[in-house]
This record gives structure tokens, sequence and C-alpha cells, in this order.
């Protein structure tokens, strides 16, 4: 569930604030793609809102909010990476899943021996 409507939104209104939401989500998830490093969210904020891709009052909460969405879907994952917020406090770090995988891996597939009988 990406919008949370703790405010019994209805009709039109919800609609739309479900869109923005979802639409603020995919454009968190660019980042960490584009980026292909660990993020936090400010980093996330920062790139967001100084590229203009979201407007400059979008709250941090809203951003943190999209990150812990992408992580229940398994679109992103928190690493052990910490680094300095916004706000001069420590923040933790998450990166795009398929950053985990390389191209590079090779993946040995082992056959167990058959040995037929004779019927």
């Amino acid at each position: 569930m990406s919008y949370y409507n703790t405010l019994s939104e209805s009709g039109q209104l919800l609609l739309n604030y479900k869109a923005q939401t979802e639409n603020q989500d995919a454009q968190v998830l660019k980042v960490f793609a584009r980026l292909k490093r660990p993020l936090g969210a400010s980093e996330v904020h920062t790139f967001l809102t100084g590229s203009m891709e979201i407007p400059m009052e979008t709250p941090i909460t809203s951003i943190r909010r999209s990150i812990t969405n992408l992580t229940g879907e398994m679109k992103l994952r928190k690493t052990s990476e910490k680094g300095l917020g916004k706000y001069g406090r420590s923040e933790c770090k998450w990166r795009f899943i398929s950053d985990d995988i390389t191209e590079d891996v090779e993946c040995e597939v082992i056959v167990p021996e058959v040995k037929l009988l004779n019927t």
C-alpha cells in the first residue's frame, strides 16, 4: 500500500493522492536505479528537489515513506551503511535490489548422477 489514508479521504481526492504517491515511489526508485549506490533519504530528497522532479516543499518524511514502501515491495534493501543526513544526524542507507546482482556471477549447476536399473 503506497498511500496511507489517515484522514479518511474519499472520491477523486483520494484517487489523486494515491496517484501522487505512486508517482513519487517511482521517482524514488529511479534515483536508486540511476545512481547505483547506497543512498539515504536525505540524499534522495536533495537529488529529487534539486533536479526539480518533486516540489521543494516536499517533506523528507514523504521520501522516507516511499523508501519504506519500496523496501516492503522488495525493490530496495537496507544496507549496514550510514551517512550524515540533512539535519546533522546519522541515517541509514538503502540500495536498489538489482544492484546486488552482477552479470559476471557464474552459476554452476550440479546434476546428480542417476543410475538406471535394468528391467
